[in-house]
């Protein structure tokens, strides 16, 4: 068998969720750590694209988290070479080994986008796959996460306008990337803080994760399944909660106005999805909004305060909840 028949199956998995003729004609920000997912990630778009491969652009993102990392870059740098690729290179500023998980990524996800937006891709293609999937459900459900968790790493997303995240390889295991690169001869650098268990999700593959498969074999598939029964739920929802902010809410400079008396027969769901809505079109934080935190705001939106007087609190992010009787009023200090 040919290299290119080997990464067939792959490739065929990919088109049917991302099809070349979706992406093949426009530039594309493939991000590559130098492990097997993204390494395979562009070996098979490169192989999609066939002669349009030029459009494809790897960029790599050195988090200095390693004393060893400048390794990987270099590798990268020589995987775009041999794909005849243009490379693009970013170095954290930090050194520091204790930065988190999510500091980690938000500095990769601006590199990528800032590398997008200079070299006018369209999309940043990124290679979590059915593992990672596995492991996003799993520890959503774990944090208490809500049916917007619950249903994993979407395949698309926006990342601001014009631009767009796609993950092609949510179908593809981890086991299948690495056959493939066997198989190809494909070399790749492996991250050993991969397997510390320091961090949360290393703690989730390493330890947690086996454990559940010696006494559940089918944990992987089950919670697949539940991230895609709590996803088409989710959408109903969803568009249920944008039917009702198109009659409920008015958006003022600096404040929501939710009008009580339509939301009063919302199903609970409805209700917080509605007002996640509200926070993201107000570009407010939250990260440090709990599952309890919806449920307050919810249920003092039909309080009000004593002899009708106007009920006030505060809620994370600096954003203040004013309820009268007929009327619920976000605004956020400055």
């Amino acid at each position: 068998m040919s290299e290119t028949d080997h990464l067939q199956p792959i490739c065929d998995r990919v088109a049917a969720v991302w099809p070349v003729q979706r992406w093949g004609s426009l530039r594309v920000v493939v991000g590559v750590s130098g492990g097997a997912d993204s390494v395979c990630l562009v070996r098979t778009l490169a192989q999609m694209a066939g002669g349009a491969s030029s459009n494809l652009i790897v960029a790599h993102y050195d988090h200095r988290t390693r004393d060893d990392s400048g390794d990987d870059a270099a590798f990268v740098g020589e995987v775009a070479r041999d794909l005849g690729l243009d490379f693009e290179l970013g170095r954290s500023a930090s050194r520091d080994p204790s930065r988190s998980e999510a500091d980690l990524r938000g500095e990769r996800y601006d590199f990528l986008d800032s590398v997008a937006r200079r070299l006018g891709a369209r999309y940043v293609a990124v290679a979590h796959n059915r593992d990672d999937q596995v492991e996003t459900i799993l520890h959503n459900i774990l944090r208490g996460t809500g049916g917007k968790g619950a249903r994993g790493i979407a395949p698309f997303r926006p990342l601001g306008e014009d631009l767009v995240l796609a993950r092609p390889f949510l179908d593809v295991s981890r086991h299948s990337i690495e056959s493939a690169m066997s198989a190809v001869g494909q070399s790749y650098r492996s991250d050993p803080t991969n397997v510390v268990p320091t961090w949360t999700r290393n703690w989730l593959r390493v330890e947690l994760l086996p454990l559940l498969k010696a006494q559940f074999p089918q944990v992987d598939e089950s919670l697949l399944r539940l991230g895609q029964n709590v996803g088409e739920l989710q959408a109903a929802v969803d568009q249920m909660a944008a039917e009702l902010e198109s009659t409920a809410v008015r958006y003022e400079a600096g404040a929501v106005r939710i009008a009580i008396g339509p939301m009063r027969l919302a199903p609970e769901a409805v209700k917080v999805a509605l007002l996640q809505g509200c926070w993201k079109r107000m570009a407010w934080p939250r990260g440090k909004m709990s599952h309890g935190h919806w449920k307050l705001l919810t249920q003092r939106m039909f309080g009000g305060g004593p002899q009708g007087k106007p009920l006030s609190f505060d809620l994370p992010g600096d954003v203040q909840v004013s309820v009268s009787n007929d009327e619920l009023v976000l605004t956020r200090r400055l």
